[in-house]
């Protein structure tokens, strides 16, 4: 039987093992071309000796995401889900309406967001680090660092999208109003690390519409145990006179 699969392994010293079957067939590829827009451009290499190809609109996910089986498993499954759900929306509407698939922007360089100067100075990647520096209240514990954490990552990446601009002078006044009696003070450093004074984040007036939208967000990095992901905002805690 091994010899109908793969002429020539019998001769080669191999046998076959196992034979396994799949019930419902295996799906290599679902087709997004009906609600997604990519584009391929060929073009001519400076010396003509060879092709040069320009693609947009291909959504990709960060490295550090997919070190996870679990997650891997969940990307995938939300997106045949959605896409599922957009098919059946589909054929619902009237025959010259379509339904668009649009995944945000949530890595790497910005299109949309400057720095809110008069140059409009683009911010780099989007997706954010943070570092800050706060002071805890004597009756106070080091676990509030966590939870600041978590107040600053729900409060950026549950912004709207036509919200837009980021003040992060207006974030702090808020961590100081939400933790009141755990800190005495909090010190915004930077973000991304840049210079001293930048502090704000705003959408740019004029947009290509053909750009992908973004989201502003707060980047992971792997934690100690090489599989979890856990926000790069960095807070040194000055308690009792020392840093920790």
């Amino acid at each position: 039987m091994l010899d109908t699969i793969e002429p020539g392994l019998v001769d080669q010293g191999y046998s076959l093992i196992n034979v396994y079957k799949i019930s419902n067939g295996l799906t290599f590829f679902n087709n997004f071309t009906d609600v997604m827009n990519t584009r391929v451009i060929l073009n001519m290499s400076p010396d003509e000796k060879s092709f040069l190809y320009d693609i947009y609109g291909v959504p990709v996910v960060g490295y550090h995401y997919f070190t996870s089986e679990d997650r891997v498993s969940y990307f995938i499954n939300e997106l045949v889900e959605r896409k599922a759900y957009i098919d059946y929306c589909a054929n619902l509407v009237e025959n010259n309406m379509d339904v668009d698939f649009k995944l945000y922007n949530t890595y790497g360089k910005s299109l949309t967001f400057h720095e809110g100067d008069k140059d409009e100075t683009g911010i780099g990647r989007i997706d954010i680090e943070m570092k800050l520096r706060v002071k805890l209240s004597a009756n106070s514990d080091i676990t509030v660092r966590d939870e600041i954490i978590e107040y600053i990552k729900s409060t950026i990446e549950d912004m709207s999208s036509d919200q837009g601009d980021l003040h992060f002078p207006n974030l702090i006044h808020d961590i100081k109003e939400e933790y009141n009696e755990a800190i005495e003070y909090i010190e915004f450093m930077n973000y991304n690390n840049n210079r001293l004074g930048v502090q704000h984040i705003e959408l740019r007036d004029v947009i290509d519409p053909h750009t992908v939208p973004e989201f502003l967000n707060i980047r992971n990095k792997l934690a100690s145990d090489g599989v979890s992901l856990v926000p790069c905002i960095d807070i040194e805690v000055i308690f009792n006179d020392e840093s920790v």
